[in-house]
């Protein structure tokens, strides 16, 4: 899933400059057979300012979206839509390997391209695993699922008729990720009947071990008295399990949610310019573009 926040180039660029070198050879074969300039150079015009007016939209949305939200502490952030820099650290016991090299990683993502033409085959696959941020108040889980990720470690390798790009996050990366912040469920932000019937459910997955914990007159079965015997003991293991929990630290996430996920290796100033700069461009193909239609409406 692609998020909103950013991406690798513009989408709308690499169909502008398509466009463009279409133009170019269809404009010069017009040319040689006596097509009017007025109709050629408002067709180019067109083509230019339609193709930039949506990039340029869409860039400044990117760009709002990622200089307007506000940078926060791993440790001490309200819950909701936050940026945050911290370095990257894996979970215990936690260490995806990149299949290509073997590596040691985080987080990992490999495209292949194969064939050509219309033989042509695309597929993409990758890790979701989760991993930590860490900065000087703290750290707190990212998981990765529907993130747009701009990682540092990149390549390309060729294999015969293969093309294939891999991309990964190494422990110890410095990142910039926004998403939404939230406190994951915990035993202390429970209720003591919710944790109960899931204590009851689970003791009825083991009924032999059930039976020989409540099974008082050894009948076999679990009477009306046993099993208010075993809900009593599930609330009181409960009350237990939710005092223990509220001594301990709350783990807090930051994920995806339906405004996208941005994970980069970028910092904010770098990919604020970037994206500055593609937004330039576009406003300047726009420019082009209206200045040939203008143009082209004074020809006669």
């Amino acid at each position: 899933m692609r998020s909103p926040l950013a991406e690798n180039r513009p989408p709308w660029l690499d169909a502008l400059a398509a466009g463009a070198l279409a133009l170019l050879l269809a404009g010069f074969g017009a040319l040689v057979e006596g097509v009017g300039e007025r109709e050629l150079i408002l067709i180019v015009g067109s083509v230019f300012a339609l193709a930039a007016l949506p990039g340029w939209i869409v860039l400044h949305r990117r760009i709002r979206l990622i200089a307007d939200i506000p940078l926060q502490k791993a440790g001490s952030a309200a819950q909701g839509r936050i940026a945050i820099n911290g370095r990257a650290k894996a979970l215990a016991g936690v260490q995806p390997l990149n299949p290509l090299n073997g590596l040691p990683c985080l987080w990992y993502h490999v495209s292949v391209t194969r064939g050509k033409g219309e033989n042509q085959e695309h597929y993409e696959y990758g890790s979701d695993e989760s991993f930590l941020i860490a900065d000087d108040s703290g750290e707190c889980l990212i998981e990765p699922t529907g993130a747009q990720v701009l990682a540092a470690q990149s390549e390309t390798v060729i294999r015969d008729d293969e093309r294939i790009v891999h991309s990964m996050i190494l422990a110890g990366e410095t990142l910039f990720v926004i998403g939404q912040f939230r406190a994951l469920a915990s035993d202390a932000l429970r209720s003591e009947e919710e944790l109960a019937r899931e204590l009851i459910a689970d003791w009825k997955q083991d009924p032999e071990s059930l039976r020989k914990r409540f099974d008082l007159d050894r009948s076999g079965e679990i009477d009306t008295r046993e099993w208010t015997l075993a809900r009593a003991a599930a609330r009181r293991e409960a009350r237990q399990r939710r005092l223990d929990a509220a001594g301990e630290a709350t783990l807090h996430a930051i994920g995806a949610d339906r405004a996208g996920m941005l994970i980069s290796a970028q910092p904010r100033p770098r990919l604020l310019r970037r994206l500055r700069l593609w937004r330039a461009f576009a406003t300047f193909a726009f420019l082009c573009g209206s200045a040939l239609i203008g143009k082209a409406l004074t020809l006669r």
